[in-house]
């Protein structure tokens, strides 16, 4: 799941996401991290930088593993990917 993550950027955006934050948003944020608890950001967070950062922490293997979600789409089409690569035939995602 980790190259998945990595190869379609979400790794990237994460940490220059991270990187933006102020000292004192780095802090707030940290502690959010700590508690495990992303379910209100949304209602409880108005600072949009957090927000981005704390939104990758929302991603469950459940909406992975739901077919109809866009993420478990490009996974799908990461996967054909990667098993392209691996047996030599080279495609870009965009075109499975």
């Amino acid at each position: 799941m980790r190259f998945f993550f990595e190869k379609e950027g979400f790794t990237n955006n994460w940490w220059n996401s991270f990187q933006s934050l102020t000292e004192k948003d780095l802090i707030l944020t940290k502690a959010i991290i700590e508690k495990n608890d992303f379910k209100q950001i949304d209602k409880n967070i108005k600072n949009t930088k957090i927000i981005d950062v704390l939104k990758h922490y929302t991603i469950s293997r459940d909406q992975i593993a739901d077919l109809n979600s866009e993420l478990s789409k490009l996974k799908v089409k990461f996967d054909k990917l990667e098993k392209s690569e691996k047996y030599g035939v080279m495609e870009s995602i965009e075109s499975l």
